[in-house]
């Protein structure tokens, strides 16, 4: 058996769909690569907005440096835990949905932050301990 019989053959209309695809990317392909260009800035810009309000965010919310320090922590986390998961959830769920769900996301998660106006008590043992002492 040869490797070309193994494989299912194309149908006219898998091909056709094929090249309409292709047609479509090389028609757009400098608004695609401004939108991933668009993407990739907004990134780097989310992260130096973030260091650069951290020392207005602790005066806010009373926090220590220590404390208001876990804000960037969190936000590089979720970055290196969703980024790669990216693939799997548009796979799973479609490009639309996926990018319609992390836009409300976002825009919920805005919201309560922007209207939060104190921080969690820290329920910590080792930091209770050492205030009494």
């Amino acid at each position: 058996m040869s490797a070309t019989s193994a494989r299912p053959a194309l149908t006219e209309t898998g091909e056709h769909r094929v090249q309409q695809a292709a047609e479509y990317v090389r028609r757009h392909r400098w608004l695609i690569l401004a939108g991933l260009i668009t993407a990739a800035v907004m990134e780097v810009l989310d992260t130096t907005i973030i260091n650069v309000a951290l020392p207005q965010m602790a005066g806010n919310l009373g926090a220590t440096q220590e404390e208001i320090g876990w804000v960037s922590t969190g936000y590089i986390l979720s970055n290196v835990i969703f980024l790669p998961m990216t693939a799997f959830f548009t796979a799973r769920f479609g490009r639309r949905n996926y990018l319609t769900f992390s836009i409300v996301l976002f825009v919920v998660s805005s919201f309560f932050c922007g209207t939060s106006h104190s921080k969690p008590a820290a329920r910590n043992d080792d930091t209770a301990a050492s205030r009494r002492a």
